[in-house]
């Protein structure tokens, strides 16, 4: 084995190809992302549980299928790793608390059984928020998963430890979920591509709820072309997606081919930039990157832009009221016998929910509609919408607030500005990064927004973003 190949981070794709040809084996494979994570995740705290033993005997395994003349398709001998919130069979699901600590799942979540029969090979499952309710990466009980970048900053999270895990090479891809921008903020944070479906595209069985109507199974890793491979294996097989994959998933795919297709026969793609809300208050760092990011794709002539007008009427409290609801509503039992048992930050926010009627509940629901019709009018004059995936880069492990112009932000609002609404609403939404902000010199996320079904045309646009412009920074 060529250690030189994985230590670049191949591609997916390129991996694939490595593997049928033999210049790679799945156990050789394996055994490399286990020695890395020996090695580094005392220090990241990425996983929580890691399957060596499993992950290995499942190598040996495709590798005999190959041998056989067996091949299940691309993602076959690719390692991978969930949150630890989704249901793995003989696996800890932990969920990030003390209430799960020692719980072991009977069954596969349906994500896992379309991973495995894939050919994909779990190594384990990572760090993250108390039941995914959080946004910066810190658990008590595990302690807090850590950014790449620089150890005494966030990860962001919830989906923190897995989004470390693709960002330190540690994994080729994860798997996450996202109530308020738990797979993007952790992904923006740590400087890698993070993708949040539409709502309901992918079948949530066996994964741990936090609030049914916002929550989302995202994809975290090292470039779109590699999302939308997987998004292909876990996605519900429906007719409502405006499907390129065959022409996305072609290696080689020329920029004109990609320009084509984006364009529709039309003279150019439509950016939409939003003229309030979203840019009201940026880091000064996030404000430069978000406006040079901007200038490069003004430089390409097959794209327009036009500034949009948004309402942010009641948009956070909408979100805010559903997600404490619901949450309360699945933890209903929990805390009435083990309310001591669950740390203090998401006890405070199920106590908060418990004081929500049901009135204000379908209110919230009820307005959260119009907001979404208003997007949806608004998406028949732009193709996408360009935001910053988060209006800071990452905190300081010890920072619990952030000065933005006349305004102090906490940390979690800070962090869930720009991208609670698409859960809400239920849009895809996918951040790529995109420069460092100074002084910090952490990464920063750029995040395109289509409207729904629209997933792998968004997947594509991202993917152009990569081949004509990354190369340029």
């Amino acid at each position: 084995m060529d250690k030189r190949l994985l230590s670049k981070r191949l591609s997916i794709i390129r991996l694939s190809q490595e593997i049928r040809n033999g210049t790679l084996k799945p156990t050789e494979i394996v055994e490399y992302y286990l020695k890395a994570i020996e090695k580094l995740n005392p220090k990241l705290n990425s996983f929580i549980t890691i399957l060596n033993e499993y992950s290995f005997q499942e190598a040996e395994k495709l590798e005999t299928e190959l041998k056989r003349g067996i091949y299940r398709g691309i993602l076959h001998g690719i390692p991978f790793s969930v949150k630890d919130i989704i249901a793995v069979s003989n696996v800890r699901l932990t969920a990030g608390s003390k209430i799960f600590l020692n719980r072991i799942s009977k069954f596969d979540s349906l994500v896992i059984k379309r991973m495995k029969k894939a050919g994909s090979i779990l190594i384990g499952t990572n760090n993250l928020n108390e039941f995914a309710a959080g946004i910066t990466g810190k658990n008590i009980l595990f302690g807090d998963s850590k950014n790449p970048y620089s150890l005494d900053r966030i990860s962001g999270g919830s989906s923190g430890g897995s989004a470390v895990a693709v960002a330190a090479g540690l994994i080729p891809f994860a798997l996450g979920t996202d109530t308020g921008g738990s797979v993007r903020v952790p992904s923006s944070l740590c400087g890698i591509f993070g993708f949040k479906p539409t709502f309901d595209s992918i079948n949530n069985y066996g994964v741990y709820k936090l609030s049914p109507s916002l929550d989302h199974i995202g994809i975290m890793g090292t470039n779109s072309l590699d999302l939308s491979i997987i998004f292909t294996s876990v996605r519900k097989k429906r007719g409502q997606f405006i499907c390129y994959i065959n022409e996305l998933e072609i290696e080689k795919l020329s920029l004109s081919n990609l320009k084509k297709i984006l364009l529709e026969k039309k003279r150019t793609i439509v950016i939409g930039i939003p003229c309030n809300y979203f840019l009201d208050y940026l880091e000064e760092g996030v404000k430069n990157s978000f406006n040079n990011f901007i200038n490069l794709l003004r430089s390409d002539k097959s794209l327009s832009f036009t500034h949009v007008e948004i309402k942010p009427n009641e948009f956070f409290k909408s979100w805010l009221i559903v997600r404490l609801y619901e949450a309360y509503i699945v933890h209903k039992r929990g805390i009435k016998k083990k309310l001591v048992y669950y740390g203090p930050e998401l006890r405070d926010q199920l106590l908060k929910g418990a004081k929500i009627n049901s009135t204000d509940y379908h209110k919230a629901l009820n307005t959260i509609e119009k907001i979404k019709k208003d997007f949806l009018s608004l998406y028949k004059k732009v193709d996408f919408m360009i935001l910053p995936t988060t209006i800071i880069s990452a905190p300081l492990l010890s920072e619990s607030t952030v000065h933005i112009k006349d305004r102090i932000f906490s940390v979690r609002e800070s962090l869930l500005r720009n991208t609670f609404l698409f859960n809400s609403i239920g849009f895809p939404a996918l951040t790529i990064p995109f420069g460092f902000s100074f002084p910090s010199n952490m990464p920063i996320g750029m995040q395109l927004i289509a409207k729904p079904y629209y997933d792998y045309k968004l997947l594509m646009f991202g993917n152009y973003i990569e081949k004509y412009f990354m190369n340029r920074i």
